[in-house]
């Protein structure tokens, strides 16, 4: 018990203050890779700063480490490209759209889309018609436009106003 600190830290860390940038703080990482994956860093890191001559390796594996960081605590994913089912789907609704009023306005309340997902994939029942209206949000084709983060396929209601993210 004689190395813990009551922050349940445990060991603690050399630190170095940086001479240039008073105030900033960097702790030492010592680790162990592959002499392939150092050779690689070391090229990658010439490329990033080919003017730094001292430090260039730290700073591209903390470059590295904060797209690391962003990419693992980044929750609000979407595809990119939407399965071909569902974008067969938003395109067939846009096109008809179009053909009635003649323009694709920006967004559209949920009573409607759920009536023009009935009407082009010939569904009867509103339930089936309000589950693809999820998949088109999952996928990114629409999102809600109030302001809502995140929806679960419950709280998808008539009051909801899509907004189109992805125009076909």
């Amino acid at each position: 018990m004689g190395n813990s600190n009551s922050s349940g830290e445990g060991k603690r860390r050399a630190k170095y203050e940086l001479k240039r940038l008073p105030g900033v703080v960097k702790y030492k990482l010592t680790i162990y890779i592959p002499r392939e994956q150092y050779e690689k860093l070391d090229e990658v890191s010439r490329r990033l700063f080919p003017e730094i001559h001292r430090g260039r390796i730290s700073l591209t594996v903390q470059r590295a480490i904060d797209f690391f960081i962003a990419y693992y605590l980044h929750s609000d994913t979407r595809r990119v490209n939407p399965r071909p089912t569902t974008q067969e789907l938003a395109r067939a609704i846009q096109e008809q759209i179009r053909f009635e009023h003649g323009h694709l306005a920006p967004d559209i309340p949920h009573r409607v889309l759920r009536q023009y997902i009935m009407y082009v994939r010939r569904i009867k029942t509103p339930r089936h018609a309000d589950s693809w209206a999820y998949k088109m949000y999952i996928e990114g084709i629409i999102k809600p436009r109030r302001g809502e983060n995140k929806i679960k396929p419950e709280w998808i209601h008539d009051d909801v106003i899509w907004e189109w993210v992805m125009v076909l």
